[in-house]
């Protein structure tokens, strides 16, 4: 079977969500992906031009083409002329429905051309160019997962929910991953709108012989650690507090930032460590003691699945997370808090009740990528 994945990231960035564990799962059972990463526009190559590391790099994946980078799974960056933004007049539904229109090369021509213009199945996660993919190829089944309201991301034009609402109706499946969400998307779409939450890359988090980083061998213990994306709703003033009443523990944090991290930064018990592999996050999780996700509450991320929480419990570590719907709803071993007073209390309970308990490893096996994709084997 030919799946085609539209989804805004990078196959091989810094960041992995869900998609990429399922392009994975595609692959272990035998089909061929054609992964379609976020859509560049002219202003991402002037900005590449004047030196910004992060365009250069969407300019490169650009110029490149499309490659070849495992065995059955190709990836393009298409560019267009057209790009959906929150500005004027490209912020409408009529450049979402027709983005990829004026992509440079033709996104049809591309696809084409390596044998994905009538993919057996489409899969489509919120993008800016999601709708206008549509009118692109010649699909068998649509499959939609929504992970997040994406309209609460900044830079998001209020559009996109009209255009959600298109694909919604369009699809033959729609996966949504947090409960709260899928109860309001079921009045949307009905029957053919499925709950499931995200899930754990199990054997790859639950290892036996750990290395520790060597960049945080010398940061004291007890090591309480944030991996992910630290942007907009990172709660900056909740880490700070937590640091300032616990300064014998060490913070560390792990992933890309959005924000700036200056306050962070000049804590003395608070090690920035920018982003690092997926495939060194397991080792910095055996390393540390506890995981934290200190989110402010929003629209955003109260309707989020955190595959983080999985991953800190596959590694066997005590979590410590604000208190959120999803998180509630999953009934994790997961110590949740509703005040700083009790994130801080909660993160000396976490350390003194140690890692490692069979409770946190058999809740994340149960919630394996695998189980996950069973269900989305049976929509193909």
């Amino acid at each position: 079977m030919k799946i085609l994945m539209g989804d805004p990231l990078i196959y091989e960035g810094v960041i992995t969500v869900g998609s990429h564990h399922y392009a994975n799962l595609f692959l272990e059972h035998q089909h061929d992906v054609f992964w379609l990463g976020g859509a560049l526009h002219p202003l991402n190559l002037l900005r590449a031009a004047l030196g910004n590391p992060h365009h250069r790099e969407l300019a490169q994946l650009w110029r490149r083409g499309v490659q070849t980078v495992r065995p059955r799974l190709m990836t393009y960056h298409p560019l267009t002329l057209l790009p959906y933004r929150k500005f004027p007049l490209l912020d409408t539904l009529w450049v979402l429905r027709h983005s990829l229109d004026f992509s440079v090369p033709s996104v049809r021509r591309v696809l084409a051309q390596h044998g994905f213009e009538q993919p057996d199945a489409l899969w489509l996660t919120h993008s800016h160019y999601g709708l206008s993919l549509l009118a692109q190829v010649r699909y068998g089944k649509l499959l939609y997962r929504i992970a997040d309201r994406f309209t609460e991301f900044a830079g998001v034009p209020k559009s996109m929910d009209a255009g959600d609402d298109e694909i919604i109706a369009r699809a033959d499946t729609v996966f949504v991953t947090a409960r709260q969400l899928y109860d309001e998307v079921r009045q949307k779409g009905g029957d053919k709108v499925v709950y499931l939450p995200n899930g754990v890359n199990f054997p790859h988090f639950h290892i036996a012989n750990p290395v520790e980083p060597a960049d945080i061998a010398a940061i004291p213990r007890p090591r309480i650690l944030y991996v992910g994306m630290i942007a907009e709703w990172f709660d900056t003033e909740l880490l700070l507090r937590a640091a300032a009443a616990l300064p014998t523990y060490s913070f560390i944090l792990v992933g890309p930032s959005r924000i700036p991290l200056d306050a962070l930064k000049a804590a003395p018990n608070i090690h920035v460590m920018g982003g690092r592999p997926f495939a060194a996050m397991p080792h910095y999780m055996h390393a540390c003691d506890v995981g934290i996700m200190p989110f402010k509450k929003t629209a955003l991320t109260q309707t989020i699945s955190p595959i983080k929480i999985f991953e800190y419990l596959a590694s066997g570590l005590a979590t410590v997370s604000v208190r959120l719907h999803e998180l509630e709803s999953l009934a994790s071993p997961t110590l949740l808090t509703d005040t700083a007073d009790d994130f801080i209390d909660a993160i000396r309970q976490a350390v003194q009740g140690g890692r490692g308990h069979k409770a946190f490893i058999d809740f994340a096996e149960a919630n394996s990528w695998e189980q996950r994709y069973r269900l989305i084997a049976s929509r193909l």
